[in-house]
């Protein structure tokens, strides 16, 4: 009996987690987060780089990192996209600085959207101003780590613990997502729930890492006579997507840590603002 029961707690631990997923649209969100991390990705890092030039980080460096650090943490094909970067930099202007800047601010607003509906909560505050200011703030938190992370996974490549410094790091940077990601407010994973959400997260990535090399392996052929020269960019686009939607299952998962499941059906009853249309507190 306690053995059927451990299974119809977890069974409904499951369902809570995964209905979360689905009613937030779990997949469209991270298709949003595939194509923002496809099309902002390089934007950011040329933002980046830009901002670390100022401080007199050698771009070189920066990049020899940044290939360092794909090596340990991408299978091969994904990583092979990075060393394909163009090597020159870039004449920065004024104008150009505001649109990587306001392109980096499109993919801190897919995943703090992404998070926070799996958090239950509203991707904004109603204020875009405001909107604005706490992403702005988020995409400094969010490259200043990934910066960190980058420059860490990079020095730990060619030892033979390269591979759990990687994910360490990002266990980390998971769980710095879910929290960060959501609003202070109920929905929020507590830290010990985004700590054990985000290891098996990493854990997911590292283990299909792994296996994407197998993956990519058998299906080159297959993606080169299909998609012709956009072969390769179809498994970037898998693997990211692969990754985007396993964060975006372990924050709902982390989110509903602890909550009750569903009311049944048959004895559930609607809350009197869905009746009357009415906000608590509201005239």
């Amino acid at each position: 009996m306690r053995v059927l029961a451990a299974l119809r707690t977890a069974w409904q631990r499951v369902t809570l987690a995964h209905r979360r997923y689905t009613s937030a649209n779990g997949d469209a969100l991270a298709g949003s987060l595939t194509y923002s991390l496809l099309v902002c990705g390089a934007p950011a890092a040329l933002l980046t780089a830009a901002a670390l030039d100022t401080i007199g980080v050698d771009a070189r460096e920066l990049r020899h990192a940044l290939h360092r650090s794909a090596a340990v943490l991408l299978p091969d094909k994904v990583a092979g996209a990075v060393d394909r970067l163009p090597p020159a930099g870039v004449a920065l202007r004024l104008s150009l600085l505001v649109a990587l800047a306001w392109t980096s601010l499109r993919l801190v607003r897919a995943v703090r959207t992404g998070v926070r509906a799996m958090c239950g909560q509203n991707a904004g505050s109603g204020n875009p101003v405001f909107d604005a200011a706490v992403d702005t703030l988020l995409g400094l938190l969010f490259l200043t780590a990934l910066t960190v992370f980058v420059t860490v996974t990079a020095a730990a490549d060619g030892h033979p613990w390269g591979a759990a410094v990687g994910l360490v790091g990002l266990w980390l940077l998971f769980a710095g997502i879910m929290l960060r990601g959501s609003w202070a407010r109920p929905g929020r994973p507590r830290g010990a729930a985004a700590l054990r959400a985000s290891f098996v997260a990493a854990s997911v990535v590292a283990l299909l890492t792994l296996a994407a090399r197998r993956y990519f392996a058998a299906t080159a052929a297959l993606h080169t006579e299909v998609y012709q020269a956009a072969g390769g960019l179809v498994g970037v686009l898998v693997w990211c997507s692969i990754v985007c939607r396993t964060l975006l299952r372990a924050t709902a998962w982390a989110s509903t840590a602890g909550a009750r499941p569903a009311v049944p059906a048959a004895d559930a009853r609607p809350p009197v603002a869905a009746v009357t249309g009415v906000r608590d507190g509201g005239d």
